[in-house]
C-alpha cells in the first residue's frame, strides 16, 4: 500500500519515468551492486532523499548525456550520497532531443568565458544542421571546443544541481506545510508560530501552557467541589441547630 505522502501528481509522475527495482536489477551494470541498489531507503520520498536526488540526477544528465547509461549513473552515484533513486533517474530527462544542443552551445559559452577558450559555438550549430561526417566532428574537438565543452557542462550541471537542490527542498516544505495546514484547519486548532526549531520549541510550550491550564481547571473544579460540600455540612448544622430548637423539652 502507497504512503500518503507518495501519492501525489509529482510521485505518480516520477514512478511513471523511471525504471522499477526489477528492471534496474536486470541491468548487468547494476547487478553487482543490486543488493545496495535495492535498499528501501532509496526508493522512499523522504524530505532529505527527494532533493538529493533531483540535484544528482541534474548532473548526470546535463554531464555525461549518454542515454541509457544516465539512469545506470545516477542510480549508482545515489548509493554514497542517500539519494532517491527514481528521482535522480527522473532528473536525467533535463537533457533530451529538444534541449541537449542549447545546452551544448551554452557549454560552450560557458567555456571560452570561464577559461579564456576560443571555441566557435555557432561552428557547433552549423555541423549539426549540415550533419557533419565523424572527421569534422573529430577536428572540431582537436582544437579548444572539448576543453571549453566540457569544462561549461561541469559548470552548468553544477549551477543546475544547486539551484534544483534548494528549489525541490523549498517546494517540498510548502507542501508539507500546505498539507499541515488543512489537518489544522479541519481540525480547528491554531498552528503553531515559527519554522523549524522554533516552531516544535512553540509546540511543546503551547503544550505545557495547555497542560498546566488543564490542571488549574481540574482545581477550580475541586475547590468548588469542597466548597459545596462544607456549605452542604454547614447547612445540615443549621439545620440541625434549628430543629433541636424548635422541639419542646418535654418531647426531649
Amino acid at each position: 500500500m502507497a504512503r500518503r505522502g507518495e501519492s501525489g501528481p509529482f510521485v505518480r509522475w516520477i514512478r511513471r519515468h523511471s525504471p522499477t527495482r526489477e528492471q534496474l536489477a536486470r541491468n548487468r551494470f547494476v547487478r553487482p551492486f543490486a543488493n545496495r541498489v535495492l535498499r528501501s531507503d532509496l526508493w522512499r520520498f523522504t524530505r532529505r532523499s527527494v532533493p538529493r536526488g533531483a540535484a544528482l540526477g541534474m548532473v548526470v544528465g546535463i554531464f555525461v548525456m549518454i542515454p541509457g547509461l544516465q539512469i545506470v549513473v545516477s542510480a549508482l552515484m545515489a548509493l554514497p550520497f542517500r539519494a532517491n533513486i527514481p528521482v535522480a533517474a527522473a532528473a536525467t530527462f533535463a537533457s533530451n532531443p529538444f534541449t541537449t544542443p542549447f545546452i551544448l552551445i551554452a557549454a560552450v559559452f560557458v567555456g571560452n568565458d570561464v577559461f579564456g577558450l576560443e571555441a566557435d559555438p555557432t561552428r557547433f550549430k552549423r555541423m549539426v544542421e549540415e550533419g557533419a561526417g565523424v572527421g569534422q566532428w573529430l577536428n572540431w574537438l582537436a582544437s579548444d571546443a572539448a576543453p571549453a565543452m566540457v569544462g561549461g557542462l561541469l559548470i552548468i550541471a553544477l549551477g543546475s544541481s544547486i539551484v534544483t537542490y534548494f528549489a525541490v527542498k523549498a517546494f517540498w516544505r510548502f507542501k508539507v506545510g500546505q498539507r499541515w495546514r488543512r489537518r489544522w484547519n479541519a481540525a480547528g486548532e491554531q498552528r503553531p508560530v515559527g519554522r523549524g526549531p522554533l516552531r516544535r520549541r512553540n509546540a511543546r510550550a503551547e503544550a505545557r501552557e495547555d497542560q498546566r491550564r488543564r490542571a488549574d481547571q481540574q482545581e477550580e473544579r475541586g475547590e468548588a467541589c469542597r466548597e459545596e460540600w462544607r456549605f452542604e455540612q454547614i447547612e445540615q448544622q443549621r439545620r440541625r441547630a434549628t430543629a433541636a430548637a424548635n422541639t419542646p423539652a418535654s418531647s426531649r
